[in-house]
């Protein structure tokens, strides 16, 4: 029987979730790891022509927030029946979510999201946060690089560097209680990182040619996602 781990990226607008989903997918092949990536529900309805409500009026929020939220279990259940069937197979599975369901939390005010808990029937949130092996937040660059921050090319990104921090700082204490969350920063590191199995595509070198701080940060965040997934699945 393989294992699987079921993996959530979050973080603020502009963290590196798109990028570091891309290293994991390249990297996880050769750790001898499936990858099912689950794509971000709320922009995948949103860029098809849906339009967010806004928060004026709650009860419209709360109807807006449950259908999302309906696609999101479903295709989080879909997904991991999946993983399920290759597993048992013996295969290895890594179930990668761009967000998970407590994500909506950041984006919701108190009353709505409690709605929304008792509408899916989750009587607390450990039990909702108990679908997930890890959560990995990837710090937005509007909190301590916002000179890199861009809404430039993303159709779904309008928040400023100020609504961007403070979204950030509401995604960490949504997710903060499950037992296995990590924050990955953007500080730039001073040396490169270590190469190993888990760091299958090279970011070691891909360092030493990175000319400027941004892009030595952004590989060495990609590194650390890898490391921490690469770990788990040689642990649990």
């Amino acid at each position: 029987m393989g294992k699987i781990i079921r993996c959530v990226l979050t973080g603020g607008p502009c963290g590196g979730k798109s990028s570091a989903a891309d290293y994991v997918k390249r990297s996880a092949e050769l750790w001898g790891v499936k990858v099912l990536f689950v794509p971000e529900v709320y922009t995948l309805v949103v860029a098809n022509g849906v339009e967010y409500p806004g928060e004026s009026d709650s009860d419209v929020l709360f109807d807006f927030q449950k259908v999302v939220l309906r696609l999101q279990i479903d295709m989080e259940n879909t997904f991991n029946a999946f993983a399920e069937q290759y597993a048992a197979k013996g295969q290895n599975v890594l179930v990668l979510l761009d967000r998970g369901f407590v994500d909506v939390k950041a984006y919701t005010p108190t009353d709505v999201w409690q709605r929304l808990l008792q509408h899916f029937g989750f009587e607390t949130e450990e039990v909702l946060l108990a679908r997930y092996d890890m959560i990995l937040h990837m710090d937005s660059v509007a909190v301590d690089a916002e000179h890199y921050y861009s809404t430039e090319g993303h159709t779904t990104r309008y928040e400023t560097v100020d609504e961007s921090k403070e979204l950030d700082a509401a995604l960490v204490a949504a997710w903060i209680a499950h037992p296995s969350h990590f924050r990955i920063d953007n500080a730039a590191p001073l040396t490169s990182p270590q190469s190993s199995s888990s760091n299958a595509v090279s970011i070691a070198a891909d360092f030493h040619s990175a000319t400027t701080p941004q892009a030595q940060s952004f590989l060495y965040k990609m590194h650390r996602v890898c490391e921490l997934l690469h770990q788990s699945f040689e642990t649990k």
